[in-house]
């Protein structure tokens, strides 16, 4: 699964890769679709628990909203392979690194 290794090294290098962002716009979307379930709920319908449910329910939004707004404001998408490179995890980078150590 090439994705996870790419998920994996989108949260530690800088910039947002293709596949990091997706997982996070899924997971984001899975929170909101819990959160809306619950409000179907007789628990989460009460009068008590409901505004905190609706409270939650736009700040998941506004979290999904802002962090797309953000990647996209700040130049989009970074390559897998130029985080893989800036972490020092590319073959060739690595290779060509310890050929110039050895002359």
């Amino acid at each position: 699964m090439p994705w996870l290794a790419d998920v994996a090294t989108g949260a530690l290098a800088p910039g947002v890769n293709g596949a990091t962002l997706l997982v996070f716009n899924l997971a984001t979307l899975g929170a909101a679709a819990s959160l809306a379930a619950l409000l179907t709920t007789p628990a989460g319908s009460s009068p008590a628990v409901a505004p905190h449910v609706w409270a939650a329910l736009g700040l998941t939004g506004c979290l999904l909203v802002g962090v797309n707004w953000v990647v996209s404001a700040s130049g989009g998408l970074t390559t897998p392979a130029a985080q893989r490179a800036a972490l020092g995890l590319d073959r060739d980078e690595t290779e060509s690194v310890s050929q110039k150590k050895a002359s």
